[in-house]
């Protein structure tokens, strides 16, 4: 696993799911959005399809559903850099009533 880069371009596209059979990045699972206060994030899965990699990237917006959002691709560089991801089982344990 590593890092690779990515145009803004692409991984927009994925995440707004403006792609096609050409396209570099697919997005694989939009993560639900998480409010933070002033601002929210939103954690994808993207999936590249030259080598069925899966890349991770965090997307944050601020404002208000009442009027707009500001989205963070608007201040992102031209390039992105995004972290391979592997899907893996998590087990947790909890304690519950016994009744």
């Amino acid at each position: 696993m590593g890092k690779k880069t990515f145009t803004k371009q692409d991984v927009q596209a994925a995440v707004w799911h403006h792609t096609d059979e050409s396209s570099p990045l697919v997005l694989q699972c939009a993560g639900k959005w998480e409010d933070e206060g002033k601002y929210q994030y939103q954690e994808n899965i993207l999936k590249e399809t030259a080598t069925g990699a899966f890349y991770a990237f965090g997307l944050s917006k601020s404002g208000s559903h009442f009027t707009e959002y500001t989205y963070s691709f608007e201040w992102m560089e031209d390039e992105i850099e995004l972290t391979e991801v592997v899907k893996t089982t998590k087990v947790v344990e909890v304690w519950v009533n016994a009744q």
